[in-house]
Protein backbone atom coordinates (compact mmCIF):
# COMPACT_ATOMS: atom_id res chain seq x y z
CA UNK A 1 0.00 0.00 0.00
CA UNK A 2 2.71 2.33 0.96
CA UNK A 3 4.46 1.75 -2.29
CA UNK A 4 1.23 2.30 -4.30
CA UNK A 5 0.52 5.65 -2.62
CA UNK A 6 3.99 6.90 -3.39
CA UNK A 7 3.61 5.87 -7.00
CA UNK A 8 0.33 7.78 -7.31
CA UNK A 9 1.86 10.95 -5.90
CA UNK A 10 4.90 10.64 -8.13
CA UNK A 11 2.70 10.13 -11.15
CA UNK A 12 0.97 13.46 -10.45
CA UNK A 13 4.33 15.23 -10.57
CA UNK A 14 5.82 13.39 -13.49
CA UNK A 15 7.82 15.36 -16.03
CA UNK A 16 4.90 15.82 -18.36
CA UNK A 17 2.64 17.41 -15.77
CA UNK A 18 5.42 19.65 -14.45
CA UNK A 19 6.17 20.89 -17.96
CA UNK A 20 2.48 21.54 -18.56
CA UNK A 21 2.25 23.57 -15.31
CA UNK A 22 5.33 25.58 -16.25
CA UNK A 23 3.90 26.33 -19.67
CA UNK A 24 0.59 27.58 -18.23
CA UNK A 25 2.36 29.78 -15.74
CA UNK A 26 4.65 31.36 -18.39
CA UNK A 27 1.93 32.18 -20.90
CA UNK A 28 -0.94 33.30 -18.78
CA UNK A 29 -0.38 33.74 -15.11
CA UNK A 30 2.96 35.49 -15.12
CA UNK A 31 1.94 37.86 -17.97
CA UNK A 32 -1.33 38.74 -16.26
CA UNK A 33 0.31 39.32 -12.90
CA UNK A 34 3.08 41.50 -14.35
CA UNK A 35 0.61 43.52 -16.46
CA UNK A 36 -1.68 44.02 -13.49
CA UNK A 37 1.18 45.20 -11.32
CA UNK A 38 2.32 47.66 -14.01
CA UNK A 39 -1.20 49.04 -14.49
CA UNK A 40 -1.67 49.47 -10.78
CA UNK A 41 1.71 51.19 -10.50
CA UNK A 42 0.92 53.53 -13.38
CA UNK A 43 -2.55 54.25 -12.04
CA UNK A 44 -1.15 54.98 -8.61
CA UNK A 45 1.56 57.18 -10.16
CA UNK A 46 -0.87 59.32 -12.21
CA UNK A 47 -3.54 59.45 -9.49
CA UNK A 48 -1.16 60.36 -6.70
CA UNK A 49 -1.41 64.16 -7.29
CA UNK A 50 -5.13 63.91 -6.42
CA UNK A 51 -4.06 63.25 -2.83
CA UNK A 52 -1.64 66.18 -2.60
CA UNK A 53 -2.69 69.16 -0.50
CA UNK A 54 -2.58 71.54 -3.46
CA UNK A 55 -4.42 74.47 -1.90
CA UNK A 56 -1.98 74.69 1.00
CA UNK A 57 0.92 75.03 -1.41
CA UNK A 58 -0.03 78.12 -3.42
CA UNK A 59 3.31 79.75 -2.63
CA UNK A 60 5.11 76.73 -4.06
CA UNK A 61 3.26 77.06 -7.40
CA UNK A 62 3.72 80.82 -7.48
CA UNK A 63 7.47 80.29 -7.09
CA UNK A 64 7.48 77.65 -9.84
CA UNK A 65 5.57 79.96 -12.22
CA UNK A 66 8.03 82.75 -11.48
CA UNK A 67 11.04 80.50 -12.04
CA UNK A 68 9.82 78.67 -15.14
CA UNK A 69 7.74 81.32 -16.95
CA UNK A 70 9.37 84.48 -15.54
CA UNK A 71 5.97 85.76 -14.40
CA UNK A 72 4.97 87.17 -11.06
CA UNK A 73 1.75 85.39 -10.06
CA UNK A 74 -0.85 85.56 -7.33
CA UNK A 75 -3.21 82.58 -6.97
CA UNK A 76 -6.43 83.74 -5.32
CA UNK A 77 -8.72 80.74 -5.87
CA UNK A 78 -8.77 76.94 -5.63
CA UNK A 79 -6.21 74.60 -7.17
CA UNK A 80 -7.18 71.23 -8.66
CA UNK A 81 -5.54 68.39 -10.58
CA UNK A 82 -6.87 66.82 -13.79
CA UNK A 83 -5.51 63.70 -15.42
CA UNK A 84 -7.18 64.05 -18.82
CA UNK A 85 -6.45 64.81 -21.61
CA UNK A 86 -2.93 65.09 -20.14
CA UNK A 87 -1.80 65.73 -16.56
CA UNK A 88 -2.48 69.38 -15.71
CA UNK A 89 -3.22 71.66 -12.79
CA UNK A 90 -6.11 74.16 -12.81
CA UNK A 91 -6.02 77.47 -10.95
CA UNK A 92 -8.99 79.72 -10.19
CA UNK A 93 -8.66 83.53 -10.20
CA UNK A 94 -4.97 84.07 -10.86
CA UNK A 95 -3.16 87.38 -11.43
CA UNK A 96 -0.16 87.35 -13.78
CA UNK A 97 2.29 90.25 -14.00
CA UNK A 98 4.70 90.78 -16.87
CA UNK A 99 7.90 92.49 -15.78
CA UNK A 100 6.33 92.65 -12.29
CA UNK A 101 4.27 95.65 -13.41
CA UNK A 102 0.64 96.40 -12.49
CA UNK A 103 0.21 98.09 -15.89
CA UNK A 104 0.64 94.72 -17.61
CA UNK A 105 -1.28 92.54 -15.13
CA UNK A 106 -3.70 89.90 -16.44
CA UNK A 107 -6.58 88.57 -14.35
CA UNK A 108 -7.28 84.98 -15.45
CA UNK A 109 -10.37 83.24 -14.08
CA UNK A 110 -9.33 79.75 -15.20
CA UNK A 111 -5.64 79.08 -15.71
CA UNK A 112 -4.17 75.74 -16.80
CA UNK A 113 -0.62 74.54 -16.18
CA UNK A 114 0.31 71.56 -18.30
CA UNK A 115 2.83 69.44 -16.36
CA UNK A 116 5.36 66.80 -17.33
CA UNK A 117 4.30 63.15 -16.93
CA UNK A 118 7.66 62.62 -15.25
CA UNK A 119 8.31 63.36 -11.59
CA UNK A 120 4.72 63.25 -10.33
CA UNK A 121 5.88 61.65 -7.11
CA UNK A 122 5.76 64.88 -5.06
CA UNK A 123 4.77 68.53 -5.34
CA UNK A 124 8.40 69.61 -5.17
CA UNK A 125 9.40 67.48 -8.19
CA UNK A 126 6.48 68.42 -10.48
CA UNK A 127 7.77 70.09 -13.65
CA UNK A 128 5.74 72.78 -15.44
CA UNK A 129 5.63 72.75 -19.26
CA UNK A 130 3.05 75.13 -20.73
CA UNK A 131 0.82 77.82 -19.29
CA UNK A 132 -2.54 77.70 -21.08
CA UNK A 133 -5.31 80.32 -21.20
CA UNK A 134 -8.33 78.75 -22.88
CA UNK A 135 -11.77 80.25 -23.62
CA UNK A 136 -11.31 83.21 -21.27
CA UNK A 137 -12.23 86.90 -21.40
CA UNK A 138 -9.25 88.96 -20.26
CA UNK A 139 -8.57 92.66 -20.02
CA UNK A 140 -5.17 93.80 -21.26
CA UNK A 141 -3.69 97.26 -20.79
CA UNK A 142 -2.39 99.62 -23.47
CA UNK A 143 0.37 100.80 -21.11
CA UNK A 144 1.57 97.21 -20.85
CA UNK A 145 1.89 96.50 -24.58
CA UNK A 146 5.65 96.97 -24.42
CA UNK A 147 5.95 94.47 -21.54
CA UNK A 148 3.76 91.93 -23.37
CA UNK A 149 5.81 92.22 -26.57
CA UNK A 150 9.17 92.05 -24.79
CA UNK A 151 8.07 88.97 -22.87
CA UNK A 152 6.93 87.12 -25.99
CA UNK A 153 10.11 88.09 -27.85
CA UNK A 154 12.47 86.66 -25.21
CA UNK A 155 10.36 83.72 -23.96
CA UNK A 156 11.70 80.66 -25.75
CA UNK A 157 11.65 77.40 -23.85
CA UNK A 158 8.49 77.63 -21.74
CA UNK A 159 5.42 79.02 -23.40
CA UNK A 160 2.17 80.84 -22.74
CA UNK A 161 -0.53 79.45 -25.02
CA UNK A 162 -3.85 81.20 -25.64
CA UNK A 163 -6.78 79.31 -27.14
CA UNK A 164 -10.08 80.73 -28.40
CA UNK A 165 -10.16 83.61 -25.91
CA UNK A 166 -11.40 87.21 -25.93
CA UNK A 167 -8.92 90.00 -25.18
CA UNK A 168 -9.93 93.62 -24.73
CA UNK A 169 -8.59 96.97 -23.55
CA UNK A 170 -10.20 100.33 -22.84
CA UNK A 171 -9.51 103.28 -25.12
CA UNK A 172 -9.11 106.90 -24.01
CA UNK A 173 -12.90 107.33 -23.89
CA UNK A 174 -13.43 104.17 -21.83
CA UNK A 175 -14.82 102.14 -24.73
CA UNK A 176 -13.91 98.50 -25.20
CA UNK A 177 -11.55 97.54 -28.02
CA UNK A 178 -12.25 93.83 -28.42
CA UNK A 179 -10.28 91.02 -30.08
CA UNK A 180 -12.27 87.79 -30.34
CA UNK A 181 -11.36 84.12 -30.85
CA UNK A 182 -7.71 84.85 -30.13
CA UNK A 183 -5.21 81.98 -30.29
CA UNK A 184 -1.49 82.29 -29.62
CA UNK A 185 1.10 79.58 -30.18
CA UNK A 186 4.88 79.62 -29.69
CA UNK A 187 7.58 77.26 -30.91
CA UNK A 188 11.31 77.26 -30.20
CA UNK A 189 13.44 74.65 -31.91
CA UNK A 190 16.94 74.58 -33.40
CA UNK A 191 17.52 78.28 -32.60
CA UNK A 192 14.30 79.27 -34.41
CA UNK A 193 11.70 81.15 -32.38
CA UNK A 194 8.20 81.39 -33.88
CA UNK A 195 5.02 83.05 -32.62
CA UNK A 196 1.68 82.82 -34.42
CA UNK A 197 -1.41 84.78 -33.35
CA UNK A 198 -4.86 84.54 -34.93
CA UNK A 199 -8.03 86.36 -33.99
CA UNK A 200 -10.87 88.64 -35.08
CA UNK A 201 -11.20 92.40 -34.72
CA UNK A 202 -14.47 94.06 -35.81
CA UNK A 203 -15.34 90.76 -37.53
CA UNK A 204 -12.13 90.92 -39.57
CA UNK A 205 -9.66 88.07 -39.25
CA UNK A 206 -6.16 89.12 -38.17
CA UNK A 207 -3.01 87.02 -38.58
CA UNK A 208 0.22 87.92 -36.78
CA UNK A 209 3.49 86.02 -37.10
CA UNK A 210 6.94 86.53 -35.63
CA UNK A 211 10.01 84.62 -36.83
CA UNK A 212 13.50 84.83 -35.32
CA UNK A 213 16.34 82.62 -36.48
CA UNK A 214 19.40 83.27 -34.34
CA UNK A 215 21.86 85.64 -36.06
CA UNK A 216 19.92 85.25 -39.30
CA UNK A 217 16.46 86.15 -40.49
CA UNK A 218 13.99 88.10 -38.33
CA UNK A 219 10.56 89.36 -39.34
CA UNK A 220 7.20 90.44 -37.96
CA UNK A 221 4.06 90.22 -40.13
CA UNK A 222 0.45 91.33 -39.79
CA UNK A 223 -2.33 90.50 -42.25
CA UNK A 224 -5.99 91.51 -42.39
CA UNK A 225 -7.09 89.64 -45.55
CA UNK A 226 -10.64 90.97 -45.74
CA UNK A 227 -9.43 94.59 -45.75
CA UNK A 228 -6.45 93.81 -48.00
CA UNK A 229 -4.05 95.17 -45.37
CA UNK A 230 -0.64 93.66 -44.70
CA UNK A 231 2.46 94.78 -42.84
CA UNK A 232 5.88 93.18 -43.00
CA UNK A 233 8.79 94.30 -40.81
CA UNK A 234 12.13 92.75 -41.73
CA UNK A 235 14.86 93.22 -39.12
CA UNK A 236 18.61 93.28 -39.55
CA UNK A 237 20.05 90.00 -38.12
CA UNK A 238 21.94 91.97 -35.45
CA UNK A 239 18.78 93.70 -34.18
CA UNK A 240 17.68 93.12 -30.60
CA UNK A 241 15.31 94.68 -28.06
CA UNK A 242 17.80 97.46 -27.30
CA UNK A 243 18.57 98.43 -30.87
CA UNK A 244 16.61 97.77 -34.04
CA UNK A 245 17.34 98.28 -37.69
CA UNK A 246 15.23 97.19 -40.58
CA UNK A 247 12.49 97.94 -43.07
CA UNK A 248 8.72 98.27 -42.70
CA UNK A 249 6.50 97.66 -45.71
CA UNK A 250 2.81 98.44 -45.23
CA UNK A 251 0.14 97.77 -47.87
CA UNK A 252 -3.30 99.29 -47.29
CA UNK A 253 -6.13 100.60 -49.49
CA UNK A 254 -3.96 100.10 -52.59
CA UNK A 255 -1.20 102.21 -51.05
CA UNK A 256 2.36 101.30 -50.13
CA UNK A 257 4.33 102.77 -47.24
CA UNK A 258 8.00 101.76 -47.08
CA UNK A 259 10.07 102.89 -44.08
CA UNK A 260 13.77 102.22 -43.45
CA UNK A 261 14.44 102.68 -39.73
CA UNK A 262 17.22 102.38 -37.19
CA UNK A 263 17.43 103.15 -33.47
CA UNK A 264 15.95 102.15 -30.14
CA UNK A 265 13.49 104.61 -28.63
CA UNK A 266 14.65 107.31 -31.05
CA UNK A 267 14.35 106.11 -34.63
CA UNK A 268 15.92 107.63 -37.72
CA UNK A 269 13.78 107.35 -40.85
CA UNK A 270 15.74 107.43 -44.12
CA UNK A 271 15.16 106.73 -47.83
CA UNK A 272 11.47 106.03 -47.23
CA UNK A 273 8.40 106.69 -49.34
CA UNK A 274 4.62 106.60 -49.60
CA UNK A 275 2.99 105.65 -52.91
CA UNK A 276 -0.73 105.59 -53.50
CA UNK A 277 -3.57 106.46 -55.82
CA UNK A 278 -3.40 110.18 -55.15
CA UNK A 279 -0.11 110.79 -53.35
CA UNK A 280 3.54 109.93 -54.01
CA UNK A 281 6.12 111.27 -51.58
CA UNK A 282 9.51 110.77 -49.98
CA UNK A 283 9.79 110.56 -46.19
CA UNK A 284 12.63 111.11 -43.75
CA UNK A 285 13.04 112.36 -40.20
CA UNK A 286 12.72 111.09 -36.62
CA UNK A 287 10.20 109.10 -34.56
CA UNK A 288 10.41 108.97 -30.76
CA UNK A 289 8.84 106.40 -28.39
CA UNK A 290 10.55 107.47 -25.13
CA UNK A 291 7.42 108.65 -23.35
CA UNK A 292 4.63 109.22 -25.82
CA UNK A 293 4.64 108.68 -29.54
CA UNK A 294 6.20 111.76 -31.19
CA UNK A 295 7.40 112.29 -34.75
CA UNK A 296 9.24 114.97 -36.71
CA UNK A 297 9.11 114.04 -40.38
CA UNK A 298 9.70 115.68 -43.73
CA UNK A 299 7.21 114.89 -46.47
CA UNK A 300 8.56 115.75 -49.92
CA UNK A 301 5.58 115.27 -52.24
CA UNK A 302 6.26 114.39 -55.85
CA UNK A 303 2.64 114.03 -56.95
CA UNK A 304 -0.62 114.86 -55.19
CA UNK A 305 -4.24 115.07 -56.27
CA UNK A 306 -5.52 116.91 -53.20
CA UNK A 307 -9.19 116.85 -54.06
CA UNK A 308 -9.37 113.13 -54.78
CA UNK A 309 -7.18 112.39 -51.74
CA UNK A 310 -9.48 114.22 -49.32
CA UNK A 311 -12.69 112.95 -50.90
CA UNK A 312 -11.41 109.35 -50.82
CA UNK A 313 -10.21 109.29 -47.21
CA UNK A 314 -12.90 111.56 -45.77
CA UNK A 315 -15.85 110.20 -47.72
CA UNK A 316 -19.13 112.06 -47.71
CA UNK A 317 -20.93 108.71 -47.58
CA UNK A 318 -20.87 108.46 -43.81
CA UNK A 319 -23.50 108.63 -41.11
CA UNK A 320 -22.63 112.16 -40.00
CA UNK A 321 -23.43 115.39 -41.75
CA UNK A 322 -19.91 116.59 -40.88
CA UNK A 323 -16.52 114.95 -41.06
CA UNK A 324 -14.06 114.66 -38.20
CA UNK A 325 -10.29 114.66 -38.34
CA UNK A 326 -9.43 114.31 -34.66
CA UNK A 327 -6.43 112.18 -33.78
CA UNK A 328 -5.50 110.38 -30.60
CA UNK A 329 -4.12 112.61 -27.86
CA UNK A 330 -1.21 110.18 -27.59
CA UNK A 331 -0.09 110.93 -31.16
CA UNK A 332 1.96 114.11 -31.27
CA UNK A 333 4.36 115.44 -33.84
CA UNK A 334 4.76 117.38 -37.02
CA UNK A 335 5.05 116.88 -40.77
CA UNK A 336 6.97 119.42 -42.81
CA UNK A 337 5.25 119.29 -46.19
CA UNK A 338 6.67 120.45 -49.48
CA UNK A 339 5.08 119.88 -52.87
CA UNK A 340 6.17 121.35 -56.17
CA UNK A 341 2.96 120.48 -58.01
CA UNK A 342 -0.48 119.06 -57.20
CA UNK A 343 -4.03 119.07 -58.46
CA UNK A 344 -7.02 120.47 -56.55
CA UNK A 345 -10.58 121.54 -57.20
CA UNK A 346 -9.12 125.01 -58.02
CA UNK A 347 -6.84 123.48 -60.63
CA UNK A 348 -3.07 123.23 -60.58
CA UNK A 349 -1.32 124.13 -57.32
CA UNK A 350 2.39 124.93 -57.31
CA UNK A 351 4.92 125.20 -54.49
CA UNK A 352 2.73 124.05 -51.61
CA UNK A 353 4.45 124.26 -48.22
CA UNK A 354 3.40 124.02 -44.60
CA UNK A 355 3.81 122.37 -41.23
CA UNK A 356 1.12 119.87 -40.21
CA UNK A 357 1.01 119.62 -36.40
CA UNK A 358 -0.64 116.93 -34.26
CA UNK A 359 -0.95 117.96 -30.62
CA UNK A 360 -3.21 116.48 -27.93
CA UNK A 361 -5.91 115.53 -30.43
CA UNK A 362 -5.79 118.84 -32.34
CA UNK A 363 -4.60 119.08 -35.94
CA UNK A 364 -3.09 122.34 -37.14
CA UNK A 365 -1.54 123.64 -40.34
CA UNK A 366 0.97 126.43 -39.70
CA UNK A 367 2.66 128.67 -42.22
CA UNK A 368 0.77 127.05 -45.07
CA UNK A 369 1.31 128.54 -48.50
CA UNK A 370 0.55 127.66 -52.11
CA UNK A 371 0.47 129.21 -55.53
CA UNK A 372 -2.84 129.19 -57.40
CA UNK A 373 -1.97 129.61 -61.04
CA UNK A 374 1.04 131.81 -61.76
CA UNK A 375 -0.33 135.06 -60.44
CA UNK A 376 -2.27 134.15 -57.28
CA UNK A 377 -0.95 133.09 -53.88
CA UNK A 378 -2.63 131.90 -50.71
CA UNK A 379 -1.15 131.74 -47.22
CA UNK A 380 -3.08 130.14 -44.40
CA UNK A 381 -3.19 128.83 -40.84
CA UNK A 382 -5.84 126.21 -40.00
CA UNK A 383 -6.71 124.54 -36.68
CA UNK A 384 -9.03 121.57 -36.22
CA UNK A 385 -10.03 121.15 -32.57
CA UNK A 386 -12.66 119.47 -30.41
CA UNK A 387 -12.06 121.52 -27.27
CA UNK A 388 -15.24 122.02 -25.24
CA UNK A 389 -16.63 119.07 -27.24
CA UNK A 390 -17.39 121.42 -30.14
CA UNK A 391 -15.70 120.19 -33.33
CA UNK A 392 -14.65 123.20 -35.37
CA UNK A 393 -12.14 124.52 -37.85
CA UNK A 394 -10.53 127.87 -37.08
CA UNK A 395 -8.78 129.53 -40.01
CA UNK A 396 -6.89 132.60 -41.10
CA UNK A 397 -6.15 133.17 -44.80
CA UNK A 398 -4.15 135.78 -46.71
CA UNK A 399 -4.85 135.87 -50.44
CA UNK A 400 -3.06 137.98 -53.06
CA UNK A 401 -3.31 138.08 -56.86
CA UNK A 402 -1.89 140.12 -59.70
CA UNK A 403 -4.99 139.59 -61.85
CA UNK A 404 -8.18 139.48 -59.77
CA UNK A 405 -10.49 139.52 -62.82
CA UNK A 406 -8.77 136.53 -64.37
CA UNK A 407 -8.96 134.62 -61.11
CA UNK A 408 -12.72 135.22 -60.69
CA UNK A 409 -13.46 134.04 -64.22
CA UNK A 410 -12.66 130.52 -62.97
CA UNK A 411 -15.84 130.86 -60.90
CA UNK A 412 -17.85 132.37 -63.77
CA UNK A 413 -17.74 135.81 -62.19
CA UNK A 414 -17.17 138.45 -64.89
CA UNK A 415 -16.99 142.23 -65.27
CA UNK A 416 -14.33 142.62 -62.60
CA UNK A 417 -11.55 144.84 -63.89
CA UNK A 418 -9.34 144.86 -60.82
CA UNK A 419 -5.83 143.64 -61.32
CA UNK A 420 -4.01 143.39 -58.03
CA UNK A 421 -6.00 142.38 -54.97
CA UNK A 422 -5.26 141.37 -51.39
CA UNK A 423 -7.51 140.03 -48.63
CA UNK A 424 -7.32 138.63 -45.11
CA UNK A 425 -10.15 136.42 -43.85
CA UNK A 426 -10.44 135.02 -40.32
CA UNK A 427 -13.25 132.78 -39.14
CA UNK A 428 -14.59 129.50 -37.78
CA UNK A 429 -16.56 126.61 -39.31
CA UNK A 430 -18.68 124.76 -36.73
CA UNK A 431 -18.87 121.22 -38.04
CA UNK A 432 -21.91 119.89 -36.19
CA UNK A 433 -24.04 122.94 -37.06
CA UNK A 434 -22.53 123.27 -40.56
CA UNK A 435 -22.13 126.98 -40.03
CA UNK A 436 -19.48 129.52 -41.03
CA UNK A 437 -18.82 132.47 -38.74
CA UNK A 438 -16.47 135.16 -40.07
CA UNK A 439 -14.57 137.19 -37.51
CA UNK A 440 -12.94 139.64 -39.83
CA UNK A 441 -12.31 140.46 -43.51
CA UNK A 442 -9.78 143.02 -44.62
CA UNK A 443 -9.03 143.75 -48.27
CA UNK A 444 -6.58 145.80 -50.27
CA UNK A 445 -5.45 148.91 -48.40
CA UNK A 446 -6.65 147.84 -44.95
CA UNK A 447 -10.28 148.25 -46.01
CA UNK A 448 -12.43 146.43 -43.46
CA UNK A 449 -15.56 144.72 -44.79
CA UNK A 450 -18.71 145.80 -43.00
CA UNK A 451 -20.90 143.58 -40.86
CA UNK A 452 -23.77 143.58 -43.39
CA UNK A 453 -21.56 142.24 -46.17
CA UNK A 454 -20.02 139.66 -43.81
CA UNK A 455 -23.52 138.39 -42.91
CA UNK A 456 -24.28 138.05 -46.64
CA UNK A 457 -21.10 136.04 -47.22
CA UNK A 458 -21.86 133.80 -44.21
CA UNK A 459 -25.46 133.23 -45.31
CA UNK A 460 -24.53 132.30 -48.88
CA UNK A 461 -21.63 130.06 -47.84
CA UNK A 462 -23.79 128.17 -45.35
CA UNK A 463 -26.59 127.87 -47.90
CA UNK A 464 -24.75 126.99 -51.11
CA UNK A 465 -21.67 125.17 -49.82
CA UNK A 466 -22.02 123.37 -46.45
CA UNK A 467 -25.78 123.06 -45.95
CA UNK A 468 -25.61 119.28 -46.49
CA UNK A 469 -22.06 118.38 -45.50
CA UNK A 470 -19.04 120.40 -44.43
CA UNK A 471 -16.89 118.27 -46.73
CA UNK A 472 -18.57 120.12 -49.61
CA UNK A 473 -15.98 122.85 -49.18
CA UNK A 474 -14.12 120.57 -51.61
CA UNK A 475 -16.93 120.73 -54.18
CA UNK A 476 -15.83 123.19 -56.87
CA UNK A 477 -19.32 123.54 -58.33
CA UNK A 478 -20.75 124.55 -54.96
CA UNK A 479 -17.92 127.02 -54.41
CA UNK A 480 -18.61 128.45 -57.87
CA UNK A 481 -22.34 128.76 -57.08
CA UNK A 482 -21.51 130.59 -53.83
CA UNK A 483 -19.15 132.99 -55.62
CA UNK A 484 -21.66 133.86 -58.37
CA UNK A 485 -24.55 134.45 -55.96
CA UNK A 486 -22.44 136.51 -53.57
CA UNK A 487 -20.98 138.83 -56.22
CA UNK A 488 -24.46 139.43 -57.65
CA UNK A 489 -25.61 140.77 -54.28
CA UNK A 490 -22.69 143.20 -53.94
Amino acid sequence: MKTSAIKVVLSLFNQKNVNKLKSNINKKTIFGVVLGILLLALLYYFLKPFFFDLNSNKQLFENKIDKVFKLNSSINGKISYNLFPTPRIHFKNTDLKFNNSDSSKLKVENLILKISILNLGSLQTIKLENLIISEQEIEIYSKGFKDYFNYLAISKNKNILIKNSTLFFLDDQGGKVIFEKVSLDQKYKNDIHQININGFFAKNKIKISYFDEKNKKKYFKIKIPKLNISSNVTFDPKSNLKSQKGQLKLNFLENILLVNFSGSKDFKITDSFFRGKFLNSKINGDINFKKNFFFNLNLDINDLNLRKFLLYYFSKNNNNSYFTLGSSKKINGQLKIQSRSSNSFFGKINDMNGILLFENGDIEIKKGSLELYKDSKLKFDILYTENDETPRIEFSTRFSTDDYGKFLKKFEVYNVDEKKAFSIVQGVIYLEDRELKIKNIIKNNNEKIGKKDILTIEKNFNKYVISENTLDVLDFFKIKKFAKETFQEF
